[in-house]
């Protein structure tokens, strides 16, 4: 069915007329909420009827009141199919958010908006409520809930890059917001105490951080916190779990055909001598490809060390205390089939 709309997005009455259940488009608000005019029955003195609240969504959506749409959603669950349901919840988080980034002011210091942004999150994925949410928790040094929230941003690209069903509708990121948001989190990660796993897209496939390996470029790099005992080539409890972790990454990107062989760069603090380190950072580098090969890695496999000589320019977003920390890494370069 065609629908005719005004320019705030309101149906007509013949629309109405034509219309059976609920319709769902693509555009700026052009998606709106139908039913049958006899569905619309009035609103009852007890509880609403579905057609009742799709008649209040499509008022809440014409005033651009993303609370009122919120709380239509919250009862559609209630009184509602699961399609229609799921189509209001949607059309409210996009209204709240369309709301919150009228105003420049929620980049600036969205730490003001915080309870507004994870309100738009319980209704539909939002990649840049999750990119603002990861910022407040970057701020706040809490690492892992950022790197998880800036994790989440790029799924969420990932699965309107895919056109994914069941998003609010949403403009992509630039390019280069997309590679700011991909460095934050590789940085979160490296940050974080703890394992911070990444995440898995629909199929069960590693994303998050690593979702720019994907695209079409022949040389990436990654950076993955693997880490080793004090001054030796052992991993590290949460190192072990980073290199199983990358095991994984490695052979799916073989199976995908995206890497035709890797390159591991080791890293070190400058703690200690220069010479030392550099020969450290070439056996820790030695010492992930020989347990990756031993693992069942039969890509080719480069190794090579830098020790402090390149250490990650974190300016002021870290503290001091873990700059050390940060730079004990291992580069991973994966060089496309292109």
């Amino acid at each position: 069915v065609r629908l005719s709309h005004s320019s705030r997005g309101a149906i007509t009455q013949e629309d109405q007329m034509r219309a059976k259940g609920l319709l769902w488009g693509r555009g700026s608000f052009s998606g709106l909420l139908v039913c049958a005019a006899l569905a619309c029955s009035p609103v009852s003195a007890s509880e609403p009827t579905c057609g009742d609240l799709l008649k209040r969504a499509n008022e809440a959506i014409r005033a651009m009141d993303g609370t009122a749409l919120a709380d239509v959603a919250n009862q559609a669950a209630t009184y509602c199919e699961a399609r229609q349901a799921s189509a209001i919840r949607l059309k409210a988080a996009e209204v709240l958010m369309n709301n919150l980034l009228e105003h420049d002011a929620v980049r600036v210091e969205p730490e003001a908006h915080e309870q507004a942004l994870a309100q738009v999150l319980r209704y539909g994925a939002f990649w840049e409520a999750e990119q603002l949410l990861g910022e407040i928790a970057h701020r706040r040094q809490d690492f892992a809930a950022a790197a998880a929230h800036l994790q989440r941003a790029l799924d969420v690209v990932t699965d309107l890059q895919d056109q994914r069903p069941g998003l609010p509708e949403q403009s992509l990121p630039s390019e280069a917001t997309l590679d700011a948001i991909a460095r934050r989190a590789e940085l979160a990660r490296l940050a974080a105490p703890g394992f911070v796993p990444l995440t898995r897209d629909r199929n069960g496939g590693l994303a998050g951080a690593a979702t720019m390996l994907s695209r079409s470029a022949v040389v990436t790099s990654f950076l993955q916190p693997v880490t080793f005992v004090f001054g030796r080539t052992d991993f590290s409890a949460d190192g072990r779990r980073y290199a199983e972790e990358l095991r994984d990454l490695i052979q799916q990107k073989q199976r995908d055909g995206e890497a035709r062989s890797i390159s591991l760069i080791g890293h070190t603090d400058a703690v200690g001598d220069e010479q030392s380190n550099l020969e450290l950072s070439r056996r820790r580098a030695r010492a992930l490809a020989d347990w990756l090969k031993a693992e069942g890695v039969s890509l080719p496999i480069d190794t090579s060390g830098r020790g402090e000589s390149a250490p990650l320019d974190l300016g002021g977003d870290y503290p001091q205390e873990l700059h050390d920390r940060m730079n004990r890494r291992v580069e991973v370069v994966f060089h496309g089939s292109n």
